[in-house]
């Protein structure tokens, strides 16, 4: 479906999807990341929603670009002619569009990672990475994790 729409139609498409799930899930990933670090539960909403204007930031521009992205991808797979994209060809699209998105994805989740360990502005803590050298720490996990999701919701999807 996605290679039917405009690239602005696949955009908002994956600005909603990414809103939405950050909405729900943002106490979740409090949670995971509290659980591998350590820390101690909370259900205290000015924790557990500690990091969401860079979760949501990052959600939201990867979901819009993993769709755009696979829109183009496919759009490039059929030259142009309307026709069925094979298997290969839809798993194939979905994860070169995850994939490229680690580059976005990395930087802003360890971002958000921070701010839930350490408080603080998305400024300060965007500051402190880039100082440190820590900016791209973890894109290659997130490459192959992004690759292979989007795969699944965007190439398993639409030939299931």
């Amino acid at each position: 479906m996605s290679e039917r729409l405009s690239e602005w139609q696949n955009a908002v498409v994956g600005l909603s999807g990414g809103a939405i799930e950050v909405t729900a899930m943002q106490s979740t990933n409090y949670w995971k990341n509290a659980a591998q670090q350590g820390l101690p539960f909370t259900a205290d909403p000015r924790k557990l929603y500690r990091g969401y204007p860079a979760n949501l930031t990052c959600m939201c521009s990867v979901t819009v670009f993993q769709f755009v992205a696979n829109g183009y991808i496919k759009k490039m797979m059929t030259g142009g002619e309307s026709r069925p994209l094979t298997t290969i060809e839809q798993l194939g699209a979905g994860f070169a569009a995850g994939f490229s998105s680690s580059l976005l994805c990395g930087p802003l989740e360890l971002a958000m990672i921070q701010q839930q360990r350490k408080g603080g502005s998305l400024a300060s803590t965007a500051s402190s990475l880039v100082g440190g050298g820590h900016v791209t720490r973890g894109v290659t996990c997130c490459a192959m994790r992004e690759g292979v999701y989007t795969a699944g919701y965007l190439g398993v999807g639409p030939v299931i």
